[in-house]
C-alpha cells in the first residue's frame, strides 16, 4: 500500500524499513501469494486497513484484503533516543519498537483440521521470521535484536460469519542503532 506521504526521521523511517525487509522476503511475498517485492508491498499496511471500506468490514471485505501485514508503533514507551558520550559532541543512538501484524485466512485443506492448520501457521510465521532474522541489520533493512510472539489466534467459529476463519497474529519487534538502517 502506497502513501501519500514519506517517511523522514527517527520515528517513521524503521517503519519503512521494515516494510521493505517483508517485501523483500520470500517467505513474505509466498505468504501473500506476490509475485515480487512491489505486490508484496501493496499488502503491507501502516496502522490501519485501507479506508475504502468505511471503520468496520465484511467478512467479503476481509477476505479480500487477506493475507496482509500491518506495521505501527506500539502506544506507550515505544521510542527512545540516548546520548553515548564522548570527547566532543554528543553521538546519539535510538531504539524501539514497532508492532507487526498478521492476518490470514485459514487454507481450506486445514479448516476441519486444528492441529494441522496450526501446525501450518506455526510454519507460515517462523518461515518469516527466519528471513527477517537473516536480514536485521543489512544496509537498507532495520536492525531488529529481539522478536517477541504477543499473540496468535484464530477467529472463533462463531465469529466465522462475520470475521471468516483466519489466523491474526501479533509480533512486537525491538530494533536499535544509529539511524534505523540509514
Amino acid at each position: 500500500m502506497s502513501i501519500a506521504v514519506t517517511p523522514t526521521g527517527p520515528l517513521s523511517l524503521p517503519l519503512f524499513h521494515l516494510r521493505e525487509m517483508l517485501a523483500d522476503s520470500p517467505a513474505f511475498q509466498a505468504f501473500v501469494n506476490a509475485a515480487n517485492a512491489a505486490e508484496a508491498r501493496e499488502r503491507i499496511h501502516y496502522s490501519a486497513l485501507p479506508a475504502q471500506y468505511g471503520e468496520t468490514y465484511t467478512v467479503e471485505e476481509l477476505n479480500e484484503l487477506r493475507p496482509f501485514a500491518m506495521i505501527g508503533i506500539p502506544s506507550e514507551e515505544s521510542y527512545e533516543m540516548t546520548t553515548i558520550a564522548g570527547g566532543g559532541p554528543f553521538n546519539w543512538t535510538d531504539e524501539g519498537q514497532i508492532i507487526l501484524y498478521l492476518e490470514w485466512d485459514v487454507a481450506d485443506a486445514f479448516q476441519r483440521d486444528r492441529a494441522a492448520a496450526d501446525v501450518d501457521a506455526m510454519n507460515t510465521i517462523g518461515a518469516i521470521l527466519s528471513e527477517i532474522q537473516d536480514r536485521s541489520g543489512l544496509a537498507g533493512f532495520l536492525c531488529i535484536d529481539r522478536i517477541r510472539l504477543s499473540a496468535i489466534f484464530r477467529t472463533k467459529t462463531e465469529e466465522h460469519n462475520t470475521q471468516g476463519d483466519a489466523y491474526m497474529v501479533e509480533l512486537t519487534l525491538n530494533w536499535n542503532g544509529g539511524r534505523s538502517g540509514e
